[in-house]
């Protein structure tokens, strides 16, 4: 048995009969599982723009799909705040997933993150 990757249009629920429809499940849970423990999505490029050390996006791109993380760095190096888009037109138009504000103290340790 060869390794299943995540599939976006599985289960499809006008295709797929009951055993399909719940293999599919399955297969797709267990890719979601291994792409959260390894930090990564199989399939999916990722590029920056910006300075390598501190980059303005990272986007992560799978067909027309795309990611966007979208970065502002505090003056002591950190990331202070991170805004997520998604979009399915190769980028054309973007959906605001959420942004992550993060707070450190004097000793530049993360002591709150905030979501709006």
């Amino acid at each position: 048995m060869s390794y299943q990757p995540f599939r976006h249009d599985k289960p499809d629920p006008t295709a797929d009969n009951g055993v399909d429809a719940f293999t599919n499940t399955r297969e797709n849970l267990l890719a979601l599982r291994d792409a959260a423990v390894l930090g990564v999505m199989p399939g999916w490029s990722m590029s920056t723009s910006g300075q390598a050390a501190q980059p303005d996006t990272v986007t992560y791109a799978r067909g027309s799909e795309r990611i966007r993380i979208a970065i502002t760095w505090s003056g002591n190096g950190f990331p202070q705040q991170v805004a997520l888009e998604y979009s399915n037109d190769l980028g054309e138009n973007w959906q605001a997933i959420g942004t992550e504000t993060i707070t450190y103290d004097t000793a530049d340790n993360v002591v709150e993150t905030t979501w709006s």
